[in-house]
């Protein structure tokens, strides 16, 4: 996934009911290290909230899990042919290549962290994978210029009764490449319960694995409610949410000292060595990482 599905405020907190009554409309630019600019906008007919995040998530894992397996790649490079009339590819990105992820929809909202997925729990998710199917992309960079939608919709396939979807190129990238990706661990991932500590997870891979930095609480609130005004108990309930979202990263592993009331100093667990990742691995069978572009 390129910088702007990591960093961008894509993402954001909704209270019940509030997430149907607004529009996605959002532009992120950044710099690269040449000098030279990247602008995206993100564009759609509902904002994206953080059960958006975990399924996306979810996704990329899914279809980065099937590498491993006897003719994974090639049965995701079928699929995502068949989908691509669906993500509108434009200019650039006509040329690209496009996996899809083929999974059933009980056993993906195990793997998201639901321990008995009921049936409008599979409905929120097959939601989900339609809101974010009408976003519309508009990328522009040096080396890239194109558009496409974030995913291509949600289609069952009738032999098999699994569920396909297609992962646009940004998406494509960071589950075949090897290096030069973040990588965000899916066991993390499962574990948290609250919107506020997954999307303050999310937004807070700039750090690098075994380092630390300080954060100032206006900008975690940022990571979680991307600007939405509040003030008075309002604003006194959102920091004692993003507290209870600290605590959440505390156990798991992330270091979290509280300097004041206004910043954390944030340290993010050091990767693991490869040896662990296979005990792991072996452990558990579940373990995945959710590969992140750094471009």
């Amino acid at each position: 996934m390129a910088q702007p599905f990591v960093h961008a405020p894509l993402f954001r907190s909704f209270a019940k009911g509030e997430q149907a009554r607004y529009k996605l409309d959002v532009t992120y630019q950044y710099t690269l290290r040449d000098g030279s600019s990247s602008t995206y906008r993100f564009w759609g007919p509902e904002p994206l909230g953080a059960t958006d995040l975990l399924v996306l998530q979810g996704l990329v894992a899914v279809a980065t899990g099937r590498l491993s397996m006897p003719g994974g790649v090639k049965q995701m490079l079928r699929d995502g042919r068949s989908q691509r009339a669906h993500l509108v590819l434009t200019e650039d990105a006509y040329t690209e290549r496009t996996v899809a992820a083929r999974f059933v929809l009980y056993g993906f909202a195990l793997a998201l962290g639901y321990s008995s997925p009921s049936g409008s729990t599979l409905e929120r998710l097959r939601r989900s994978i339609e809101r974010m199917s009408a976003v519309t992309v508009l990328a522009a960079s040096p080396k890239f210029r194109g558009s496409f939608h974030l995913l291509s919709g949600y289609v069952e396939d009738s032999a098999t009764g699994e569920v396909v979807v297609g992962l646009n190129p940004h998406l494509t990238g960071s589950v075949l490449a090897r290096t030069g990706y973040l990588r965000v661990n899916f066991d993390e991932v499962r574990k948290l319960k609250t919107d506020a500590a997954r999307l303050i997870h999310s937004r807070l891979h700039w750090i690098n694995q075994g380092d630390s930095r300080v954060v100032g609480v206006s900008t975690l609130s940022e990571y979680v409610y991307c600007g939405a005004p509040a003030s008075g108990s309002a604003l006194s309930n959102r920091k004692a949410t993003i507290h209870r979202a600290m605590q959440e990263l505390d156990e798991l592993g992330w270091g979290i000292n509280r300097l004041d009331a206004a910043q954390y100093k944030i340290a993010r667990p050091a990767r693991k060595s490869t040896a662990q990742r296979s005990r792991t691995l072996a452990a558990t069978g579940r373990t995945v990482n959710w590969s992140l572009a750094e471009q």
